[in-house]
């Protein structure tokens, strides 16, 4: 049954947010101000986004389109190398004027991550629409999310970003709830 995005306190000690991917969409606007919202009543909280600004890789073959679903057109209009590009000063421009803590971190997934500091996370969005930089996000981000830590991801109803998700899931038995919008999320449970 579609769960619906989860709105309670994110249960983390952690003070670090991220967002991977997709830094043009209005979800990501959303995303940093809701967390520079608690970066700045939290002076320690670390926000970073990471992307290529060079929009998506190319697609691989667990990123293969079910030509019967209702989403098939718009897919394979969209599921190309270079989709999605948006230039790296403007956004920037935008995040920097209304939130100037936040970190822009430029490269691919997943070798942007031998730059970023050991840390701790509690929040991460995970937007890269394919299955190879999704996967390599979440077993890059889960050992470093804490116990009550959210990862949520807005593109579950991409074919690549769902088999990640899903195979993470049952590879880590974690409980993963999907909306009926598109989106896919799970928190790290605490432990006894």
């Amino acid at each position: 049954m579609p769960q619906s995005l989860p709105t309670a306190e994110i249960l983390s000690d952690a003070k670090a947010y991220a967002s991977v991917g997709d830094t043009d969409n209005a979800i990501a606007i959303l995303l940093e101000g809701l967390t520079a919202r608690a970066s700045y009543e939290d002076e320690l909280a670390i926000h970073t986004m990471l992307d290529s600004f060079a929009g998506l890789s190319v697609p691989g073959e667990k990123d293969a389109i079910d030509w019967s679903s209702e989403e098939a057109e718009h897919l394979s209009l969209n599921m190309r190398s270079g989709q999605y590009a948006f230039p790296l000063n403007l956004v920037q421009g935008n995040v920097h004027r209304l939130f100037p803590q936040v970190e822009l971190h430029v490269g691919w997934i997943p070798q942007v991550f031998s730059a970023q500091p050991e840390r701790a996370y509690r929040f991460v969005h995970i937007d890269v629409d394919l299955y190879q930089p999704t996967i390599d996000s979440l077993d890059y981000f889960f050992p470093r999310l804490s116990e009550g830590g959210i990862v949520i991801t807005d593109d579950y109803s991409w074919p690549g970003a769902r088999k990640a998700f899903d195979e993470f899931s049952v590879r880590n038995a974690l409980e993963l709830h999907a909306t009926d919008t598109g989106q896919a999320f799970f928190v790290k449970e605490r432990s006894n």
